[in-house]
């Protein structure tokens, strides 16, 4: 991660739909759009879902049971090894949520990163045994309250990991998630809670939320990528296509361009316009030599011209020690 430049995580998730295929054409999406990491999932779903799992709302266009849909999705392990081996090839961070600690043991040995998701941070004994892998971890919030947040926190720090290894990001585990319940400015929250270290895990289908984000201190931005959103599966729907993530990181890249530094100070850009919008003291009609200098001879105009507008109370009451005609600039 370099600093000042915001990590964009492209979540091919489960949108390889069980292909391996297809999760190689993920990659490629993801590193022509631009983003510094894609992140899959990796499961055993014996070990994630009963047998008798309902189905969220947005999951009821699946036909099957998912227990089977996740089954069907679910990748050996040596895709793995391919997936992360082409990743390199193509210059792109790779990255895996696991959902349960033996698919976690597994990739530790293929990534830099580890991400937990929304469903396991608050998952105690996971969240003790993730922090002795002592892997930078991004740590999703959906489904919590900052008491839950502060709690997964604490796990993390009382079993190893250090602070700067902690990323905290803000989700609301609604699929897509409406605009009105995103609540951003949770964001300030978690900086004034935790630190810098914070980002947006964002399920909402919009693409000026994450670099709205990043304008509030988003060191990390995380969004669904697909190939086709009319592929049968529950998160394509409310996934970015190649060209939307492309417009997406964009749009970051400018945010971060635009928020600059801290410092205020007069840029190369609007000096070449100091004279002409800067004022100073003319004579505003005759005035002659030895003349006393009042609110009646003088105004202040543009252009610059070696006086400031605060140098006038240094001459009124003062003889003039020249003559001045109207629009003549005044000399201290």
């Amino acid at each position: 991660m370099k600093k000042g430049k915001t990590f964009i995580i492209a979540e091919a998730g489960i949108n390889h739909n069980g292909s391996l295929s297809k999760a190689l054409k993920l990659v490629d999406a993801a590193k022509e759009s631009g983003a510094d990491a894609i992140k899959f999932q990796i499961w055993k779903t014996d070990m994630v879902v009963t047998k008798d799992i309902y189905k969220a709302d947005y999951q009821k266009r699946i036909k099957i049971n998912f227990f089977n849909f996740l089954k069907k999705h679910e990748f050996p392990l040596d895709y793995w090894s391919t997936i992360r081996n082409y990743c390199k090839k193509k210059k792109i961070e790779f990255m895996a949520t696991a959902d349960e600690i033996a698919s976690a043991y597994f990739i530790n040995k293929f990534v830099k990163f580890i991400k937990i998701g929304s469903a396991e941070n608050n998952d105690i004994p996971f969240l003790k045994k993730i922090a002795k892998f002592n892997k930078t971890t991004f740590i999703s919030t959906g489904l919590s309250n900052l008491k839950d947040v502060k709690v997964a926190y604490k796990t993390l720090l009382k079993n190893g990991l250090k602070k700067k290894k902690i990323f905290i990001l803000h989700c609301n585990s609604a699929y897509p998630t409406p605009i009105k319940d995103i609540n951003l400015r949770v964001l300030n929250t978690y900086i004034a809670e935790f630190g810098k270290n914070i980002g947006l895990s964002d399920h909402t289908t919009d693409l000026d939320v994450p670099s709205n984000a990043v304008a509030l201190g988003a060191r990390v931005i995380e969004k669904h990528l697909t190939i086709n959103k009319r592929s049968p599966g529950p998160d394509h729907r409310m996934s970015l296509n190649p060209k939307e993530f492309f417009l997406m990181v964009e749009k970051i890249r400018k945010t971060e361009i635009s928020l600059g530094k801290e410092e205020k100070n007069i840029t190369k850009s609007e000096n070449v316009n100091y004279k002409l919008i800067r004022k100073s003291i003319y004579a505003l009609n005759l005035i002659k030599k030895n003349e006393i200098y009042n609110y009646n001879n003088l105004v202040i105009k543009r252009p610059y011209k070696k006086t400031f507008p605060k140098d006038l109370f240094k001459i009124l009451g003062k003889k003039s020690n020249r003559n001045y005609k109207p629009d003549d600039p005044i000399k201290l």
